[in-house]
This record gives C-alpha cells, sequence and structure tokens, in this order.
C-alpha cells in the first residue's frame, strides 16, 4: 500500500480503519476530519501509541 490522503467524512470507523492501515503503508496516510474518532473512542490515540503506532 503507498501513501495519500483520506477524507473520513466525519465517519470515525474510517478514520480508524486508515490509521491501522497505515502503519503498513510503504508511506504517510494523513486523514482528515478526525475530530469524529474522539467521540465514539475517546483513547483511540493513546491506545493505538502504546500498541506501536506512529502517530502524528
Amino acid at each position: 500500500m503507498g501513501s495519500g490522503t483520506i477524507e473520513s467524512h466525519g465517519d470515525h470507523r474510517i478514520a480508524m480503519a486508515f490509521a491501522i492501515a497505515g502503519q503498513i503503508s510503504d508511506g504517510e496516510v494523513r486523514i482528515n476530519d478526525i475530530a469524529n474518532v474522539a467521540t465514539s473512542f475517546p483513547d483511540f490515540d493513546g491506545l493505538a501509541r502504546s500498541a506501536g503506532f506512529n502517530l502524528a
């Protein structure tokens, strides 16, 4: 998988799925409109980082 920019369209499932997929990509994956993740999964960022995700 390469790199690219994802439009989540306000859907936390899209944002989180591509955050996971981005971990195995060859390049940078940018995900727009991620505020919705904090509503459905408030500690996704912390849990993902503790699992070794490289999030910025």
